[in-house]
């Protein structure tokens, strides 16, 4: 109440005294019929498909919040989930239209913003 940046301020003190450690999993399909690529109604059950940490991310005590980095990440970066190695990006159709509505968001910044959007670019790495 009274605060509308309330969140971003909480996790700001937060991470000026803690690490932060995220897990990333994934589930790898087994069996289509039962982890259809197509159906996103389906649950992928964890016995069939069990979560495996592929990664983790950690980041030392830091102040989380600094404007000019906002406003760079905020303003003039696009991340999208289909930059980056072919075998890595994002099946079914629900990624195939968030494909194109993601394009379209980007390409609309760039043009509001009148800046060029910039995304990571290194050898393996394909650009949309």
């Amino acid at each position: 109440s009274g605060r509308p940046d309330a969140i971003r301020e909480t996790v700001q003190a937060e991470m000026r005294e803690r690490m932060g450690v995220w897990e990333l999993r994934v589930q790898l399909c087994r069996d289509l019929a039962k982890q259809p690529v197509e159906d996103p109604t389906v649950e992928w059950k964890e016995d069939e498909a069990p979560f495996q940490t592929v990664a983790t991310l950690t980041a030392e005590p830091q102040d989380s919040w600094d404007e000019d980095r906002v406003r760079a990440v905020d303003e003039e970066m696009r991340f999208s989930v289909w930059t980056g190695l072919a075998a890595h990006r994002p099946l079914g159709n629900i990624n195939r239209a968030r494909r194109t509505a993601y394009q379209h968001s980007a390409d609309f910044r760039a043009r509001f913003n009148r800046c060029p959007l910039h995304e990571p670019a290194a050898k393996g790495l394909a650009a949309e």
